[in-house]
């Protein structure tokens, strides 16, 4: 008797995972999920109005870190669980918002070593910036 209890409380869990495909998400919410595509490290040239700065974007399986003048930023750590994104086979945005600031990073694909960096801020646009996988 024991085992078929056990047996069904197994199968029973097994199926409460394999039905949602966010549990992991739902434990932990601020995780992120980039695709594949863009996993690695990326970077601008140079940007024309300031040739001395060079933005550089991170993106693991789980995390996208930001660095550029002098700062860098860890996104799941900085956003917390207002942190949310959203992918296809070419585009790749991470939303958040802080203190009733709402921002947006958007990657857009070109080829496999190229996408342009735009990030709306309350509305406003700035970019796209060429990037390049290093």
């Amino acid at each position: 008797m024991k085992k078929l209890i056990y047996g069904i409380f197994v199968v029973s869990f097994s199926l409460l995972f394999l039905g949602c495909p966010n549990v992991i998400n739902t434990i932990i919410p601020n995780r992120l999920s980039p695709p594949s595509w863009i996993i690695g490290t990326w970077s601008t040239a140079t940007i024309p109005s300031a040739p001395s700065l060079t933005i550089t974007c991170q993106f693991t399986s789980s995390n996208f870190i930001y660095s550029g003048s002098g700062m860098s930023i860890n996104y799941v750590e900085a956003f917390g669980t207002s942190l949310h994104d959203t992918s296809s086979s070419t585009l790749y945005e991470v939303s958040c918002s802080q203190n009733g600031t709402n921002q947006k990073s958007s990657f857009s694909k070109l080829t496999a070593t190229t996408l342009n960096y735009s990030v709306t801020v309350s509305g406003v646009t700035v970019g796209p910036l060429k990037m390049t996988k290093q």
